[in-house]
């Protein structure tokens, strides 16, 4: 972007010269937040507490225990009135294979079937069921993307805006106010995570959505390569609420003597706090108190049996986490996961139903009452009309509050917009909730004159045409325009063509519009000589094509190029049969049994498969051409091979031989012959 000065001169032939600035400007491009209109039917979530115990739950795992299936995915308003637990992370919508519409292919579990596109999938209408019934009991969750198995968005590309449009259709259409991010594993690599940062940025920028993100830990703290994830996301200006370390699986390598999992947990996030505190304040210019720190932290055990590998996580150690939690005052508590605690699926490390919800359930308890929150407004963004198009100021526009649940149809608007008239036009919404607090929020809808399109010539294009043949400039031509119709009359042309005359002619189609606006089509209209040269020493010919040269046509026996058709054995001439349906014989032709040649007025058949000059070997046979002697005789044409006696006369050559003795040499040859007449 910027202003640019270009200066323009010409100075004639007696050195007077004439001067001329213009100015250039290059704006940047203004981008709009599309407008979004998404909804998958499971109702509009709420702002969480700053302090929350939401358990991961296996949304994909299939559900057999009655009361707690809905079609197999797992019934979170059956756990709900359990455990008064209201707020859950699920687990995991994951990339399914490809791109369409600029949006990357997403699925629960990484299934195809389980989303959108087969919205009548029975387990994932029973999904949606779970998370709109949880809403209506006034509960909450956010979804997580990513997870240890799977393939995470930001691994199947870096293109920040299809990323930013996957992203938006999932909050959206889920309704989401917040979004866990669980990274492992390969989705760990930094420069994927920068790319995914800028889409995470843009979406929260565009709805709001709180951001967590989920990461190993080891006791020490997050390794290397987890800060540079944390890195990427703050220096992109990512509002993270949350940093959930997942306190779990550290073997035992990582703990300290007489430590066990329980009381590593504790280590983890002290130790986290500290580099939360680092990062923030060198990544996002922001200082963080100890309080303010540990706000921002989760922890994340897998409770009960995880693997061979490491030991159960039991109830004694959940108390100390949870303790810990309060204590410190951190965000959120989860575990791995309700599925196991709620006995939906087997596991040896729990045994009663519900035991670490118990313990976990009393985080956030004693935090007091919520303070009011603000109604939330989404889908205000400013939006280009062109005259003439339908605009609903409602759609996509919807409110939710913290309390009071969606409140879309509480929304008040003032203004209206007029799509018949170019304008800016500004409407306001605003938004109360039941306690009389109220938010407003103002776009702009800017209505444009329609662009003027330029007319279409259609029926143009570079033609060869052979020479002598008619040709009319307009034949088939026509033009159109959007905004005038047919403008076919108004067509006009420049340059002409000369039938007549071998050449190449440029003819120049344009047409005006009612506006000024005028399109221009060149073509070439070559005229050609069917018996003009037309070989090219410097093409590649291959078998079968065939050229002009010197006035004779040639076909090509194979790939060649730089050779002249009639000194090269690649081409082969094109034969034309005489009247008597005879060959004219010239050096280096072949000839089959059966076919007539003419040769220096004579006439031979080829008695097989020869390229040898006629009459003269054994190969051919003389049809008709004798000449007559002084007597009135026919003279025999001498045929190779043959012998002759004393007195015997030949024609050769267009001599006439008279054999002084037995001889078979070619006459002339040798003094077996004497020359009577030529």
């Amino acid at each position: 972007a910027g202003e640019y000065v270009l200066t323009y001169s010409v100075t004639d032939s007696e050195g007077l010269t004439t001067s001329k600035e213009r100015i250039i400007i290059v704006k940047e491009i203004e981008t709009e937040a599309p407008e979004s209109t998404v909804d998958f039917g499971v109702g509009e979530g709420i702002e969480w507490p700053s302090q929350v115990n939401a358990p991961y739950i296996d949304m994909v795992s299939w559900i057999t225990t009655p009361g707690y299936t809905n079609n197999g995915a797992p019934n979170l308003v059956k756990i709900a009135q359990d455990t008064d637990v209201l707020f859950y992370n699920l687990g995991f919508i994951q990339a399914t294979g490809g791109i369409d519409n600029g949006i990357i292919n997403w699925g629960w579990g990484g299934h195809a079937v389980l989303s959108e596109r087969d919205a009548t999938n029975s387990q994932y209408l029973g999904i949606k069921q779970s998370i709109r019934e949880l809403r209506e009991l006034g509960g909450d969750v956010t979804i997580s993307l990513g997870g240890l198995n799977g393939i995470a968005f930001w691994e199947v590309t870096q293109d920040v805006e299809i990323l930013t449009n996957t992203y938006r259709e999932l909050i959206n259409g889920y309704g989401l106010t917040r979004l866990d991010l669980d990274i492992e594993g390969a989705a760990q690599n930094k420069a994927h995570n920068a790319a995914n940062a800028k889409a995470i940025k843009k979406v929260q920028d565009e709805t709001g959505v709180s951001i967590v993100l989920t990461l190993p830990v080891l006791p020490s703290g997050l390794t290397q390569v987890q800060l540079d994830v944390l890195e990427v996301y703050l220096a992109a200006g990512v509002d993270v609420e949350i940093v959930n370390v997942m306190t779990m699986c550290y073997g035992e390598g990582t703990l300290l003597p007489g430590e066990n999992y329980g009381t590593a947990s504790l280590r983890a996030i002290d130790n986290t706090k500290d580099q939360v505190q680092e990062y923030f304040k060198t990544y996002a210019g922001i200082e963080l108190s100890d309080e303010e720190a540990y706000r921002k932290l989760g922890t994340t055990p897998s409770i009960g049996f995880e693997g061979s590998a490491h030991p159960v996580f039991t109830t004694e150690w959940a108390e100390l986490v949870v303790n810990h939690a309060i204590e410190r005052g951190i965000g959120m508590t989860s575990f791995w996961s309700m599925n196991r605690d709620a006995m939906l699926e087997s596991n040896t490390g729990v045994s009663t139903q519900y035991e670490f919800t118990n313990i976990f359930k009393s985080f956030g308890a004693e935090t007091g009452p919520a303070q009011n929150v603000a109604p939330v407004l989404k889908g205000i963004t400013n939006v280009t009309l062109t005259v003439g198009d339908l605009f609903d100021p409602f759609a996509g526009v919807s409110a939710s509050d913290k309390e009071d649940g969606d409140l879309t149809a509480s929304i008040v608007l003032e203004g209206e917009v007029n799509t018949q008239l170019t304008g800016e036009y500004v409407l306001t919404y605003s938004v109360s909730d039941r306690e009389g607090l109220t938010t407003t929020a103002t776009r702009i809808i800017t209505v444009k004159e329609k662009e003027n399109k330029a007319p279409v010539i259609s029926g143009v294009k570079d033609t060869t045409i052979t020479l002598g043949e008619v040709f009319n400039v307009l034949d088939g031509v026509t033009a159109y325009d959007e905004e005038d119709g047919d403008l076919t009359s108004s067509i006009v042309v420049e340059g002409s063509v000369d039938s007549n005359v071998g050449g190449r002619y440029t003819l120049t189609y344009s047409v005006t519009d009612s506006k000024g606006l005028t399109t221009v089509v060149n073509v070439v209209i070559t005229v050609k000589d069917p018996n003009a040269d037309t070989f090219d020493l410097t093409k590649v010919y291959l078998a079968g094509d065939t050229v002009i040269f010197n006035g004779e046509t040639y076909t090509a026996k194979w790939w060649v190029q730089g050779e002249y058709p009639n000194e090269s054995a690649a081409w082969e001439k094109e034969v034309t049969q005489n009247e008597d349906g005879s060959i004219t014989y010239e050096p280096g032709m072949i000839f089959n049994g059966g076919e007539l040649v003419s040769y220096n007025g004579q006439l031979y058949r080829a008695k097989w498969w020869t390229n040898t000059t006629p009459g003269s070997d054994s190969s051919w046979e003389l049809v008709s051409g004798n000449q007559n002697n002084d007597d009135g005789l026919d003279i025999p044409t001498y045929v190779a091979g043959t012998a002759y006696t004393q007195g015997q006369q030949v024609m050769y050559n267009q001599n006439v031989y008279e054999a002084k003795w037995w001889t078979n040499t070619l006459p002339g040859s040798d003094d077996s012959w004497k020359i009577i007449s030529n």
